[in-house]
């Protein structure tokens, strides 16, 4: 009997329950609002008490004085905790159970939570779906038991289960073997069942393993506690929104000092505190300033003064400075040291800030990887060479802002235009991404890639410093109304086969080879002529002479252009940027983004689309390239079906790039004649109408692996 059940599709849902959206109740001073020893704040209230105790009849809840201490509930639900700083509900629900004898199921439970007409939703950030046993398949359904997601998990009857009592004694119940979880609960979910289902029935491993257990749990651990009748219960947390309009609709719907947040699952909202206040901000009276000087000293030096939503520390007499970080000495209490050593200590203080600079870049050039870098013939730029080009890394001269670093637009002493490469942080990994960078653009010298013209590694962290490329990237005349630039299919044709001669040149000519590992149009920048070079190889590799990246599971890319086998191989290789490439392909003719939304919210891929499109002879109804004849027609045809082949699940399926460069390029070889002889009208007519830009990155870094 094979596995019959595999993994359930997880989409999102927003569930939208309709409250009335009121203003703040005015008093709430003679509500009660105490069950036992939980508290019971606004907009939640007791049904014993009259009606402006309590938002509307959906947020009333109960209190049982059967039990010592009392218990709070809504329906038969137990409530352990409301928290109105971050809209949760804290509470306990019997895990679904399953106890199998000789004969097959002997007794079973199956956990329904239905949550319509309360203002509450599962947590799908956190909770985490849990089952334990070793013939075991725990089910969580959703939307009518219509979908669900779920977890499997199988072992020999040498691992031992206790029985349902007794696993509330183990600490981390899902620490080993006969167990298994999952975190993919989707948003605003109003009704959930949970079932349990077995392979064998336990028939292998009954001794060991008799039950099943399967729940929703509060956090990454099961937090498990036994019940009456026999029962095991688990923490689980809700969350809640009131009324059900949004913020912008109506005034004054939260108290004093808050701010009001539309729920991103379903039609309410939610209030918060102001920073520095603290209380209910559902209630008229709303939040007040927080005393932060009478409950600790959080002042490093100096005396605490209360602000309203925040407090100072004032520097003791004769001090200067923010007594938050620390106080220093005055500069009149400075003037008093005597002036006979003043010149002494200016000139050794001087001294050892030169001795000290000196070292530190010493130190930083190391840390920086000057000693890996020593054998590359680069310029290595001085820091204040390169604070003065680009004045002080202005924030005007800011080009683009990537995953790793900035870019900014610098000029050197003999008004050669550079662009800045500066690393955002000094931890090594973002080090490492520089040098590699910095290594793999070294040793390639072709016309379509963007040249490194040097490094500085004597600065706190490491810098790139490029040629400046002043017509900004693909990515911009794609989705750019204002550029004229791709209004030519022959200018389009001409960028792309660039393109497909620079990767073909890593690919196969440069040694040691190269995988981009981003190909993307963000990462393709054309110069003053629109001749294209490609950028960013902060994720590149050399290919070793078996030609293959050795197996990992930490991608590097964006995701829409990122190689789907991949994941399936954890190997990358020529063929990943093939991949790439055709979607930059399909990009460039369809004017589309690799991943959009629908109307209705759900995922569109580009890639799916377009062949679809091709496969059904419906290429029209995705194209957008200007064509003007007939040829050039049937060219983006060819392009077209290029771009399908590049994009095969299976990279044995995937042209080579040297493949893809013979195609590009003989499509354009007829255009080069007439291209020579038209080039002074139609290069110089797009250069008069289309605004020179003047980045050079426009880092438009996608959600990356």
């Amino acid at each position: 009997m094979g596995l019959q059940i595999l993994c359930f599709a997880i989409l999102f849902l927003c569930v939208v329950y309709p409250e009335a959206a009121l203003e703040p109740s005015q008093n709430q001073s003679h509500c009660e609002s105490q069950c036992g020893d939980q508290s019971v704040p606004y907009p939640f209230g007791l049904e014993n008490n009259s009606h402006e105790c309590f938002i509307n009849s959906s947020y009333k809840l109960s209190c049982n004085h059967s039990f010592t201490p009392p218990k709070l509930f809504f329906s038969n639900v137990p409530i352990f905790n409301i928290s109105v700083e971050t809209a949760t509900a804290t509470v306990h629900l019997d895990t679904a159970y399953t106890c199998y004898n000789k004969s097959g199921v002997e007794v079973g439970f199956s956990q329904t939570l239905n949550l319509t007409g309360w203002p509450f939703t599962i947590s799908s950030t956190l909770n985490t779906f849990m089952a334990i046993g070793c013939d075991t398949v725990g089910l969580l359904s959703y939307e009518g038991v219509q979908r669900g997601t779920g977890c499997l998990s199988v072992c020999d009857n040498s691992t031992s289960i206790r029985n349902l009592t007794g696993i509330t004694q183990q600490v981390e119940p899902c620490s080993e073997f006969g167990c298994c979880q999952t975190t993919k609960i989707p948003k605003g979910l109003k009704f959930i069942e949970i079932d349990l289902l077995s392979l064998f029935n336990h028939t292998y491993i009954l001794a060991s393993n008799p039950c099943d257990i399967a729940f929703l749990t509060a956090g990454p651990n099961a937090n498990l506690v036994n019940g009456p009748e026999h029962k095991v219960s688990s923490q689980v947390v809700l969350d809640w929104t009131v009324g059900d309009t949004t913020c912008d609709k109506v005034k004054n719907i939260c108290g004093h000092n808050t701010n009001c947040t539309n729920s991103n699952y379903s039609s309410g909202y939610r209030c918060s505190c102001w920073q520095g206040y603290a209380g209910n901000p559902y209630t008229v009276e709303g939040c007040k300033d927080m005393n932060e000087c009478a409950n600790e000293q959080p002042c490093k030096q100096g005396t605490c003064k209360n602000t309203p939503g925040n407090y100072t520390c004032q520097c003791p007499f004769g001090y200067q400075g923010d007594g938050k970080v620390g106080c220093s000495i005055s500069t009149a209490s400075k003037i008093i040291i005597g002036t006979g050593a003043f010149i002494f200590l200016v000139a050794f203080v001087l001294f050892l800030h030169w001795r000290y600079k000196k070292k530190i870049q010493e130190k930083n050039h190391r840390k920086n990887g000057g000693l890996l870098l020593g054998h590359l013939s680069l310029k290595d730029f001085k820091e204040t060479q390169l604070v003065k080009a680009t004045n002080n890394f202005d924030a005007r001269r800011l080009l683009g802002e990537g995953g790793n670093g900035w870019v900014y637009k610098g000029s050197i002493e003999n008004m050669i235009e550079i662009a800045v490469k500066k690393s955002k942080g000094i931890d090594q990994n973002k080090i490492e991404q520089f040098l590699n960078e910095a290594d793999v653009v070294s040793k390639i010298n072709h016309k379509n890639v963007v040249k490194l013209l040097g490094v500085c590694l004597e600065s706190k962290v490491p810098m790139l410093v490029y040629e400046f490329v002043p017509n900004g990237t693909l990515s911009h005349h794609i989705y750019a109304s204002s550029s004229r630039i791709l209004s030519s299919w022959r200018i389009c044709l001409k960028i792309v086969a660039e393109t497909a001669r620079a990767l073909d040149y890593m690919h196969s000519d440069a040694n040691p080879p190269i995988i981009h590992r981003d190909v993307k149009p963000s990462n393709i920048l054309l110069d003053e002529t629109y001749t294209a070079k490609v950028s960013d190889f902060g994720a590149s590799k050399l290919i070793p002479k078996d030609r293959t990246i050795e197996p990992t599971t930490q991608g590097q890319g964006t995701f829409g252009y990122f190689d789907p086998e991949f994941f399936q191989t954890g190997e990358l290789t020529t063929k990943s940027d093939v991949y790439g490439f055709g979607v930059v392909l399909m990009e460039l003719l369809s004017k589309q983004k690799p991943l959009s939304r629908g109307q209705s919210g759900e995922s569109i891929s580009l890639v799916q689309v377009f062949t679809s499109a091709l496969e059904n002879n419906q290429l029209d109804q995705v194209l957008k390239v200007p064509v003007a004849t007939e040829r050039e027609t049937e060219d983006v045809k060819i392009v077209a079906n290029l771009a399908v082949r590049c994009v095969s699940m299976s990279s044995k399926d995937r042209p080579t790039m040297t493949e893809v460069a013979d195609v590009l390029n003989g499509l354009s070889k007829e255009y080069r004649s007439s291209q020579v002889e038209g080039s002074g009208d139609e290069m110089v007519s797009l250069l008069d109408e289309q605004d020179v830009m003047s980045a050079s990155f426009d880092l438009e870094y996608s959600s990356s692996v």
